[in-house]
């Protein structure tokens, strides 16, 4: 039961520190999918 609940302190103090970060590149990162992808479909020609 060690390992496990010294993985859960890291992986909990790791997300205080990073969690905020994480979630505001994910969040880019759908957003400049979502772009390309709009601009990608309608550049495509319709066949």
């Amino acid at each position: 039961m060690g390992v496990r609940d010294e993985l859960r302190k890291m992986s909990k103090e790791a997300y205080k520190l990073y969690g905020r970060n994480r979630y505001l590149i994910e969040s880019l990162y759908v957003t400049v999918k979502q772009s390309i992808g709009s601009h990608l479909f309608c550049l495509s020609p319709i066949t």
